[in-house]
């Protein structure tokens, strides 16, 4: 289990890492200089600032649509594979180019880290790094156990099962009877799903418990991102500059910034299981449109006055910011995104659901250089509107998904379920067990019969 949870942290750095590097890089001088990005000095830097973010973004978007086809045909460590190898390549030649989470809070420090060098290395050496977590990602796919749901569906029932016993491996449990018990569940679910569609992309869009689904991935994704964090991420140093603080230090309150992502994460670990996802959720952008108000506040009052106490103010909000979309919202989102669908749907769900992260990031990236410039803290109010909306979103129509199996949330979209194993007592388990020896002996029997 550590083994897994390392390699898919391995995951995470990828994408953090490459997602937050463009944040300091647009800080970098000599970046600015070499791709003629300097505002105020040469033409379109502005609007260009704008589509370096939005192609990263387009390419997710593509990304995101595609993966869904790629995990259910390569499999789950295949596409991890097949990702692993874009990444690496696509480092590489940024680094090397002539044109142009714990993740986060690495890419922020190692562009502060080479502020102060002098010529392009200033900013191709952070690039160039991108291709060591996917690298390192390719190496482990090969230690990684393949998905058990996506083994039954493909009907390598004994891999399946051996794979469940390898992850609940138990000292106080040595025969595996709880791991026999959830591929019990599983083989019963899938039976059932299987007679309900064909697991395609049509399906998720034309049947009504299923588009439901597919609008609170979509939703769910899409508001992460309307809580304007890629705007302050990736804009940062800009933003820092307005309230009065440039260059290198500006680079360090960007990486400080999203340091504070780490321990976010961690209490998201600790808590999510307990107080619930939809719970999580509800405080996380409850707090968000809070501190965007004190933020919008003090910038507003920035543009009559200098203050350094305003100035300490603004900062304020902005690390709160990042605290309670750290903590509450970033990987809670991923969570509840990708658990709401069955395991037939899930890749194809999942895509959909990432298509909203891409588009809301793509749009208010896009935008940010010359709406920050034309509007300047104006901007932070579609933040608060959205922000402020979800909150009602999530009370109303959100179900919660804590403390059931994957098999047993289609309970709640009103899908039939074969097994309850959060429900079972003791007593039922034990009957349980007794049920599947008694099932697969009569299976064993039946192929022995076939044979002879």
């Amino acid at each position: 289990m550590p083994q897994i949870v390392f390699f898919v942290t391995l995951g995470s750095l990828s994408y953090d890492y490459s997602a937050s590097i463009i944040a300091s890089t647009l800080g970098q001088p000599e970046f600015l200089k070499y791709f003629k990005l300097c505002e105020g000095i040469d033409a379109n830097a502005t609007a260009l600032l704008g589509a370096t973010n939005g192609l990263f973004q387009t390419g997710g978007l593509l990304g995101a649509l595609a993966i869904g086809y790629c995990s259910d045909r390569f499999s789950r460590r295949g596409s991890i594979l097949i990702s692993s190898t874009v990444l690496v390549v696509g480092g590489g030649f940024q680094a090397g180019s002539v044109l142009i989470g714990s993740g986060y809070a690495l890419a922020g420090w190692v562009g502060y880290a080479t502020y102060p060098m002098k010529g392009n290395i200033q900013w191709r050496l952070p690039l160039a790094l991108q291709v060591v977590w996917p690298a390192k990602l390719i190496t482990g796919t090969y230690f990684l156990p393949e998905s058990p749901r996506w083994l039954l569906q493909q009907d390598r029932t004994d891999e399946a099962l051996a794979v469940l016993k390898r992850i609940h491996h138990d000292v106080k449990d040595p025969a595996g009877n709880f791991a026999v018990r959830e591929y019990h569940a599983m083989e019963e679910q899938f039976a059932i799903d299987k007679s309900m569609g064909d697991g395609t992309f049509k399906e998720l869009v034309t049947k009504p418990h299923n588009l439901k689904r597919v609008v609170i991935g979509f939703l769910t994704m899409f508001a992460a991102q309307s809580t304007g964090t890629l705007v302050i991420n990736n804009y940062g140093v800009t933003l820092y500059s307005n309230v009065g603080y440039s260059g290198r230090v500006a680079i360090a309150l960007t990486a400080g910034w999203v340091t504070v992502s780490i321990l976010g994460n961690y209490i998201t670990s600790l808590f999510v299981d307990r107080l619930g996802r939809v719970r999580f959720m509800i405080i996380g952008f409850t707090g968000i449109t809070c501190v965007l108000i004190g933020e919008v506040i003090c910038l507003a009052l920035l543009e009559t006055r200098t203050s350094f106490g305003i100035s300490a103010a603004a900062i304020f909000f902005l690390f709160g910011h990042i605290a309670f979309f750290s903590s509450c919202i970033d990987a809670t989102t991923y969570i509840y995104a990708s658990e709401i669908f069955p395991t037939y749907l899930r890749a194809k769900g999942l895509s959909l659901s990432l298509s909203g992260l891409f588009l809301g990031s793509l749009v208010y990236t896009q935008a940010a250089p010359s709406a920050l410039s034309a509007i300047g803290w104006k901007y932070y109010l579609i933040f608060i509107i959205l922000s402020a909306a979800f909150v009602a979103v999530l009370c109303l129509y959100f179900p919660e998904t804590k403390n059931l199996s994957l098999e047993e949330i289609a309970r709640l979209f009103g899908d039939p379920i074969a097994v309850e194993l959060s429900r079972i007592s003791d007593k039922d388990a034990e009957a349980l067990d007794v049920a599947i020896e008694s099932s697969q002996a009569s299976k064993q029997t039946v192929q022995h019969m076939e044979k002879v």
